[in-house]
């Protein structure tokens, strides 16, 4: 069977009209009260963001099914629109984990669930950061399918892949991510539209609006969901959702040792931290890619125990593929920002890290090695302490 086909059959219920009266899934409660505002529900997901084009359709939808006095009564508060997004892979929830207890004594999540949302993030990271390189470029195609009841949990818009090889894309992604936790149903791509309050659903009621905003087959809507818009999102409840794909990309004029320096001692700080942070060191000249990195950087950074970044040891230059991969990016100096430059990114992606190393001098040529490595190491403790504000 083919995995379209295996799609039609697994949805076929899709089709069921939305009527009579039914109770809401029965876990429901642990994430939305009855009022529908947002309990504490933490844990992480890996999900593709929506492009504006796509965005400003769900939120008609949305607006169209939280007009109505009726709907309005059985659905939880709206979902923002940091909130929309297609999952397409699970990780942590306090529905799947294997520490017993979340929350700690004063409230807060437990150390046990902490760690555990910490290593399936940075995991995921990891495998991400494959994915990206290995479908660099590529994209999936999706077709609005219907707007149905998930799991009496939601009213969600489905999405079928557009073709067999849209499909086999989707699932190759999907089964990349296992490693990280493996569940016992298979994945329905699909963009969460409204959550229910616990109770009973009126779908007699909701049916008939529902038919209003349903998804209609002519034209179709197809969407391209490109794979350099797949992320790491972690959530505090159904409503709060922040990416943690923090790639971070150091660049110094030859990649030598100002770069090097930096992105081995944010992974040294963030894994001490349990922070999905990942730095990596690039050249803002081409002519250095392939040369070994200088041997004091190596010995500065053994002599205080922070592991090398880089396993060969050799400079690496800033590509323009560099930009799918980072999230992040930290200029050093004027030669750095003129590379940056040319790449025409947003000033978010490379200002806010950039005004803690900006000016940093090279210690071959201005000053030690001593006091370089110490000046980047305050400005990455600098740096974390706002970073650690904004996670977990």
């Amino acid at each position: 069977m083919s995995y379209l086909s295996d799609y039609e059959h697994r949805t076929s219920w899709k089709q069921n009209p939305f009527c009579g009266q039914y109770p809401t899934h029965y876990q429901l409660p642990d994430a939305i009260t009855v009022s529908g505002q947002c309990r504490p529900y933490n844990g992480a997901a890996v999900a593709f963001h929506i492009r504006d084009d796509l965005l400003s359709r769900v939120l008609n939808i949305q607006n169209c099914l939280y007009a109505h006095p009726e709907s309005a009564s059985q659905l939880a508060e709206r979902l923002p629109e940091s909130a929309l997004h297609m999952v397409l892979h699970d990780l942590v929830s306090p529905e799947y984990c294997t520490v017993h207890e979340m929350l700690g004594s004063d409230g807060n999540l437990s150390e046990g669930f902490r760690h555990e949302i910490t290593e399936d993030i940075t995991q995921a990271l990891s495998i991400l950061k494959n994915v990206r390189r290995e479908h660099l470029g590529l994209h999936i195609r999706m077709r609005a399918d219907r707007i149905v009841n998930l799991l009496s949990k939601s009213l969600v818009l489905l999405l079928r892949p557009e073709t067999e090889q849209d499909f086999e894309r989707f699932m190759a992604l999907y089964r990349a991510f296992d490693p990280v936790a493996t569940f016992d149903y298979p994945p329905t791509p699909h963009i969460t539209l409204a959550y229910f309050r616990p109770g009973n659903i009126n779908a007699d009621a909701l049916g008939q609006i529902i038919d209003a905003v349903q998804i209609q087959d002519d034209p179709p809507m197809v969407i391209d969901f490109p794979i350099s818009d797949l992320c790491v999102r972690m959530y505090r409840n159904l409503a709060e959702y922040t990416d943690i794909a923090e790639r971070i990309c150091f660049i110094c004029d030859d990649g030598l040792s100002r770069s090097v320096m930096a992105a081995s001692i944010i992974n040294h700080l963030a894994a001490q931290r349990g922070l999905p942070l990942y730095a990596e060191a690039r050249s803002a000249t081409p002519g250095t890619a392939g040369q070994s990195v200088l041997e004091p950087v190596w010995h500065m950074l053994m002599n205080y125990g922070i592991p090398c970044t880089h396993s060969d040891h050799t400079v690496r230059y800033l590509t323009d593929e560099d930009v799918h991969h980072f999230t992040q990016f930290a200029v050093f100096s004027d030669k750095a920002a003129d590379r940056i430059a040319l790449l025409d990114l947003p000033s978010k992606r490379y200002v806010p890290i950039s005004r803690y190393f900006f000016g940093i001098r090279d210690p071959a040529f201005e000053t030690s090695y001593e006091k370089v490595f110490a000046e980047i190491y305050t400005q990455c403790l600098l740096y974390l302490d706002t970073y650690s504000a904004s996670a977990l």
